[in-house]
């Protein structure tokens, strides 16, 4: 198998912009590229989510403080998932986590990557989490899993 390289990648997010709607389907193509080391993929996600967070800003700037105060209230929701997804694919040096992993970003980084999952009820990403070497879950995590009644 032959690595995606970065134009390529570019243009299959690109392409796939629907998909990147949700935080689930982001979440999931995060870890699947880190999953099969894919840094071109990842770091076209990177690039899409930067631009994405530009644009917000560009748009914020034109709207008063009423306006923002409705949209944050909004999207409180998403809110929390949308934070975790940018500390996955923000704060992580792909080669940290996949060419030289220090076991604790790894492992920080399939561990948000599970709460998203966990969060939106994505059965097929969990597995596929859970499956990591490097996947653990906290007392919390058992603690919402007992009351979800999820296996």
């Amino acid at each position: 198998m032959t690595p995606m390289n970065d134009r390529i990648a570019e243009q299959t997010i690109e392409d796939h912009k629907y998909l990147l709607e949700l935080v689930e389907n982001r979440a999931a193509i995060a870890y699947f590229a880190v999953a099969n080391r894919n840094q071109s993929l990842f770091n076209a996600l990177k690039n899409y989510v930067k631009e994405e967070i530009k644009q917000q800003e560009e748009e914020d700037q034109g709207k008063d403080e009423a306006e923002l105060k409705k949209a944050k209230k909004n999207n409180k929701a998403n809110s929390k998932m949308e934070a975790i997804f940018k500390n996955i694919i923000l704060d992580f040096d792909f080669m940290s986590i996949v060419m030289y992993p220090e076991l604790k970003n790894r492992r920080e980084f399939v561990h948000q990557a599970w709460l998203i999952a966990k969060k939106t009820e994505n059965t097929e990403l969990k597995i596929a989490i859970s499956n990591d070497p490097y996947f653990y879950i906290s007392r919390d995590d058992i603690l919402v899993l007992l009351k979800t009644k999820d296996d």
